[in-house]
């Protein structure tokens, strides 16, 4: 991924995290792209899918999991 396409994909959460250090920035980074951007968000240009497919589940109660501290939320279904 090249820099600035980077830079441009995580300035929501950067507007929003507080980093203590270069360590902890690249932490909550990785955590965001690893675990959110590419797993949960929608994207308009796949259709409001994810990079990373999923299944679509229509049973089950539905349950919010925070990601990021609590700075987003994902919705899933459980059994």
């Amino acid at each position: 991924m090249s820099q600035p396409k980077l830079l441009y994909e995580t300035r929501p959460l950067v507007a929003q995290a507080v980093a203590l250090n270069e360590n902890h920035l690249r932490a909550v980074l990785t955590d965001y792209i690893d675990n959110y951007y590419n797993v949960a968000r929608t994207h308009m240009s796949l259709n409001k899918d994810s990079p990373v497919h999923r299944a679509a589940q229509s049973e089950g109660k539905i349950v919010s999991q925070s990601v990021l501290g609590g700075l987003h939320h994902i919705d899933r279904r459980v059994a």
